[in-house]
């Protein structure tokens, strides 16, 4: 396997808000920038020897004592040699990399803790990779720091923790995914998602609310099992099959999900949502369109209404709206500027009843 050092490692992104690609700002590295390499054999080795290649360690967290010095220049990537690891929690330490032989073979059961150190240097904040390996439990806390970036790539993540107390709009912590499979996922600050290959994602994702608008980017992949976004969470998703279901608790703000994915999940709860690429949407609630053409309504639980944007603003454009559901709840259309065929409303009664409506700009008129 390919080993990628931590700063030469870089993405584009494609940023919904300013329908542009974004190519991240790349600093040269320090002409004195040094890697140091370590191994570790859970099974052969033993913490008597120094970590070579011919004499690896028993444990990563013997590995992490050896490495003392604090020259942010000098970068440190410790090989994991067979397994599994199974040993005492882990205080990871920033500048050091883990690399291990697939998440198939390197399975670490021993939870994984990084907390940052105030880093006042932007220029040159931490910068660390985990890589093909399976993790039990991860946690990275960067209340303290800016800019730190952090990236799992190959891996396999149970359960995974990240911690910022920096907005995305100054210099955000950034913890990268890459080609991974994650369980539950708790977000308070940036976490990017990048997922472009044949290995699909499946995580359960919590955007809590404690510290900083917590922002979470989804590229790519599958996003199964439910997404939860509270108050000021912000989750934007491009490129992705989203069949988990989402839902959204308000606060003092209303959190926001920016898409131009497939959904075919139920979408709940107080959720500001747009949908960049006019895709299809399901929800079980009263629902506001913003730029969906197609609504599948679950009126299961009680009446529903949807609701239409002012006619001058959808000329031209087919919203097909669907009642799903086998009951005697209503779904009731109604807009916020115009009539629907000259009635202040249309009204679906009967299972699978669908309806598509066009506009001119003044009114509403079913096709």
């Amino acid at each position: 396997m390919s080993i990628w050092r931590p700063d030469q490692i870089a993405f584009l992104h494609y940023n919904l808000r300013t329908n542009t690609i974004v190519e991240p700002v790349t600093l040269a590295p320090p002409s004195d920038l040094e890697t140091f390499a370590y191994y570790v054999d859970p099974v052969n080795g033993s913490n008597a020897d120094n970590g070579s290649y011919h004499e690896p360690c028993a444990t990563i967290a013997h590995v992490l004592t050896l490495i003392t010095d604090n020259d942010t220049n000098h970068r440190y990537i410790i090989n994991i040699l067979g397994g599994p690891v199974s040993e005492a929690a882990i205080t990871w330490k920033p500048w050091v990399s883990l690399s291990g032989n697939g998440r198939d073979v390197t399975v670490i059961t021993s939870p994984i803790t990084y907390t940052a150190t105030v880093d006042p240097d932007i220029f040159n904040p931490p910068r660390f990779n985990f890589l093909g390996c399976r993790m039990s439990s991860l946690t990275l806390n960067c209340t303290l720091s800016i800019n730190t970036n952090i990236r799992c790539i190959d891996a396999t993540i149970l359960n995974y923790t990240c911690i910022s107390n920096v907005d995305y709009n100054t210099n955000p912590n950034n913890f990268f995914l890459e080609s991974c499979n994650v369980g539950t996922i708790v977000c308070d600050g940036a976490l990017h998602i990048y997922d472009n290959s044949t290995v699909l994602s499946q995580m359960d994702i919590n955007l809590s609310d404690n510290l900083c608008p917590p922002f979470v980017e989804l590229v790519g992949g599958l996003c199964q099992g439910e997404v939860s976004i509270t108050n000021r969470g912000i989750l934007y998703s491009s490129g992705a099959l989203m069949t988990c279901d989402i839902f959204g608790i308000s606060g003092i703000q209303t959190p926001h999900w920016e898409t131009n994915c497939m959904t075919t999940g139920v979408v709940s709860g107080a959720l500001n949502i747009i949908n960049i690429d006019e895709k299809l949407v399901s929800t079980n609630i009263d629902f506001v369109v913003n730029y969906e053409t197609m609504i599948f309504v679950d009126a299961t639980a009680g009446n529903r209404i949807v609701t239409l944007p002012n006619a001058l603003y959808r000329k031209a454009t087919r919203t097909t709206i669907k009642k799903v559901d086998a009951t005697v709840n209503t779904v009731t259309i109604a807009t916020s500027g115009g009539t629907i065929d000259n009635a202040i409303t249309k009204v679906l009664t009967a299972a699978n009843e669908v309806v598509e409506i066009t506009s001119d700009a003044l009114n509403y008129w079913i096709v």
